[in-house]
């Protein structure tokens, strides 16, 4: 008889504790709908700008005409410089923010599933600065490498066309490739320096 009572009072106690549960449930999702919103609407911020960046650059190819008051030296370093503004202070502090807020989402969803399972179980957020936000793991995101690598080109063909478009249209093109060559040996440089792990986090990853 004791067994039964301790087994009725466990149950009644299990009882209790539903409504909470189901508050802390709604609480979770309501987080992270939050962040997932915050996420989508920093997206669209993200494509309107680099879409609307593309366009001018597809302009300046078209009617280059327009720009000869620019002396054509300059084209280059200014189209280096604009694509490292573009990656590096628009792209970057955006992944930033993006990463943080879809792992929030992803961890609201977690403890509302872990509730699910377990009525007493007591959610757990991570800081949001603690989240891993290192630049490897930005050129190691596919999303932004094919943001920023279609940039780089488009920008390339844009200083080619300034700088040899209007008088040898043969060297506009040998000069693009060259540019390209080089730019995809670099990005090739790059992705195997930042996006390769090291010997000893493969060891920790595998133990």
């Amino acid at each position: 008889m004791g067994k039964l009572e301790v087994e009725g009072g466990g149950e009644q106690l299990a009882n209790n504790k539903q409504p909470d549960a189901e508050k802390q449930i709604n609480a979770c999702m309501q987080i992270a709908n939050f962040w997932a919103g915050r996420h989508d609407q920093h997206r669209q911020y993200e494509w309107k700008l680099t879409l609307g960046f593309w366009a001018v650059i597809v302009a300046g190819i078209a009617y280059p005409k327009n720009l000869t008051v620019i002396p054509q030296p300059v084209w280059l370093p200014v189209c280096w410089i604009t694509f490292l503004a573009y990656s590096y202070l628009w792209l970057l502090p955006l992944w930033v923010s993006n990463r943080r807020d879809s792992l929030q989402a992803f961890q609201a969803v977690a403890e509302a599933r872990s509730i699910l399972q377990n009525p007493t179980h007591e959610p757990n957020f991570p800081d949001y600065k603690t989240i891993d936000v290192s630049v490897k793991l930005f050129h190691g995101d596919w999303a932004m490498r094919f943001e920023m690598v279609a940039t780089l080109f488009f920008q390339l063909a844009f200083a080619s066309v300034m700088l040899f478009g209007n008088e040898n249209p043969k060297t506009c093109v040998l000069w693009f490739e060259e540019l390209a060559t080089c730019a995809l040996i670099v990005a090739f440089v790059l992705v195997l320096l930042f996006c390769s792990e090291a010997p000893e986090e493969k060891k920790r990853g595998t133990k």
